[in-house]
């Protein structure tokens, strides 16, 4: 196996990858400081290792590699078995079996994550995107429109009033979430994805009765009528 580096560019140079000393005995965190350490020695690149992080409702883990560069990531992502996605892609190391439960597609590895994403794909073929353009379109020309009446002076809030809610609206109408429920998933998406920020002050207790009220929610969507991500 090998990686191909570029340098403003020059002819790629091959980094050798010593694949015995990973198959060999070698698994879990072994592999990957060992993964890591020779892309660091390798000298094709420039890797970085970080020390340690403190994070909010976690332990101090031992610090984390950064692959920064086009050709590191193409490769790493291509190579499961060294650089695996499972069962954690934060920082913050969670147990097996909390990430199991509590995780999403882009912590897994194939075949697992390619039979997923074999479904989800069918949502965004190019004759679907195409008919979710002019949605997208208005969507942001009332977002616009709406801001600039609210304010004559020129000044507004772009995240609030913009870059927040267009996407938000986007998934919603591909999910076929009526308009009246999309304040409500806004604050859900605001409590799961703050779970463990202080700013937000996401208890599990109110993290857990986010997910149960977002569990019953499906049998009621979607209201278009047709195939979405969430029947697909």
């Amino acid at each position: 196996m090998g990686i191909a580096t570029r340098v403003n560019g020059t002819a790629p140079p091959r980094c050798r990858w010593p694949t015995s000393t990973w198959v060999r005995g070698i698994s879990g965190p072994a592999m990957t400081i060992s993964a890591m350490g020779h892309l660091r020695r390798c000298g094709a690149r420039r890797r970085s290792r970080f020390g340690r992080i403190c994070a909010a409702g976690f332990p101090v883990g031992a610090g984390h590699w950064a692959l920064t560069k086009y050709d590191d990531v193409f490769y790493a992502s291509r190579h499961p078995e060294i650089f695996s996605s499972h069962p954690n892609i934060t920082i913050a190391d969670q147990p097996v079996e909390v990430a199991e439960y509590f995780g999403s597609m882009i912590a897994l590895d194939d075949p697992r994550h390619q039979r997923l994403r074999s479904i989800v794909s069918r949502a965004f073929t190019p004759k679907v995107v195409a008919r979710t353009e002019a949605s997208v379109r208005d969507r942001a020309q009332r977002l616009v429109a709406e801001m600039i009446a609210r304010h004559p002076d020129g000044k507004g809030e772009l995240v609030t009033e913009l870059s927040g809610p267009l996407p938000l609206q986007v998934i919603c109408d591909m999910m076929g979430i009526p308009e009246d429920d999309h304040e409500r998933v806004f604050h859900w998406t605001n409590v799961i994805l703050g779970f463990g920020d202080p700013d937000l002050g996401t208890d599990f207790e109110k993290f857990t009765k986010v997910s149960l009220e977002i569990g019953a929610m499906p049998p009621r969507w979607p209201k278009t009528g047709g195939s979405t991500p969430a029947t697909t």
